[in-house]
């Protein structure tokens, strides 16, 4: 057979595994081996002809095979087709993740089918499915049998221990105490996304939240994890219950109780609040101090309100108590009292009336 021939043969079988490969729907082995052979074979056909054939082989094996990787991610992106040149596949129950070169694939149980370039995405597969384990429970597992875990997508339920940056926290185990939240020193979840998030940066100390992504690496007793997303837990109705101590012989005052990072909190003729927060129960100053709950989350659970015609300020109704938050672009007061508070009684800064505060 002369040259010519060879050329020709070579050239046109290795066209035609490339495109059986193309068009393959399954057998990913089987894919990987036919682009395999038509690089080969195209690499073949076409430095007969060439004085220096090394050279050249080693030039079109170059070419080609950035040539399949390019229509490997045309077919990936276009015709939804798995990636044939894959380094590294994840499977579970919600889904497989096809790691190729330069970008992955999330091809997830309930047929949606994602093309991530350049791992920009945290893990996008329906995630309200997936079971979910409290770090109290989980982490010292995963520490323990870190083998087992690695390269796998987990979903874990925890508290924020520390915000690095915008693009990393931290979380750990942890014990309710005295209304007060105690982390265990010894071991870390490091939560690290692929782009950075300013909704990280917001995130407060023991605010609760949801990870999920994948276990990558452990150093020592400290477990890092890629790929991440997170959801910040709230609390909603059912989940959270309030009761108030009133002062029976008090009719007027505001008294400073605490601070927060945001605002000022008073209480008027209310001796405390005890907040239910599922079957734990905190009294309002050590809920709001650990980041427990938000003033909003608060705001929410009410049972109605009404807005002062003055300003903005915004009376908040509960069952044994009422809560007012002053007009945000003149103060950051808050005040906590009794069910028969009223506007008129002037706490806010802007409106006081002639008893002042």
């Amino acid at each position: 057979m002369n040259i010519v021939n060879k050329r020709f043969i070579s050239l046109i079988i290795g066209i035609i595994l490339l495109v059986i490969a193309l068009f393959m729907n399954s057998f990913n082995l089987l894919r990987a081996i036919l682009c395999l052979l038509s690089i080969i074979l195209l690499t073949y056909s076409n430095q007969l002809e060439r004085t220096n054939k090394r050279l050249f082989s080693i030039l079109f094996v170059i070419i080609f095979s950035l040539f399949v990787i390019s229509l490997d991610y045309l077919f990936v992106a276009y015709f939804k087709k798995t990636p044939i040149l894959t380094y590294n596949i994840v499977s579970s129950e919600y889904g497989t993740v096809y790691n190729a070169i330069g970008y992955r694939v999330w091809k997830c149980s309930d047929k949606s089918f994602k093309v991530d370039p350049l791992y920009k995405l945290g893990y996008y597969c329906e995630k309200e499915s997936m079971s979910s384990e409290n770090i109290n429970n989980v982490l010292s597992t995963i520490i323990n049998n870190f083998d087992q875990y690695k390269g796998s997508y987990v979903k874990i339920i925890g508290r924020v221990s520390n915000v690095i940056d915008n693009t990393k926290f931290y979380m750990q185990s942890y014990k309710e105490e005295d209304n007060m939240i105690k982390f265990d020193e010894t071991n870390k979840l490091y939560v690290e996304f692929n782009y950075a998030n300013n909704s990280v940066l917001n995130l407060e100390t023991n605010a609760i939240v949801t990870v999920v992504g994948k276990i990558d690496r452990k150093v020592g007793n400290d477990i890092f994890m890629i790929d991440s997303t997170f959801n910040k837990e709230t609390t909603s109705s059912g989940d959270v219950t309030f009761g108030a101590e009133s002062n029976i012989y008090c009719e007027y005052d505001k008294e400073l109780w605490f601070q927060t990072s945001d605002n000022i909190y008073y209480k008027s003729c209310i001796d405390d609040v005890n907040i239910t927060i599922g079957s734990n129960q905190y009294n309002l100053q050590n809920a709001m101090r650990n980041n427990l709950i938000t003033l909003q989350e608060i705001e929410d659970e009410s049972l109605g309100y009404q807005k002062q015609s003055k300003d903005d300020s915004t009376m908040y109704n509960f069952k044994d108590f009422k809560i007012l938050v002053c007009d945000p672009k003149y103060s950051t007061d808050v005040i906590v009292g009794k069910t028969t508070m009223e506007f008129s009684d002037g706490y806010c800064n802007v409106y006081n009336d002639d008893r002042g505060v």
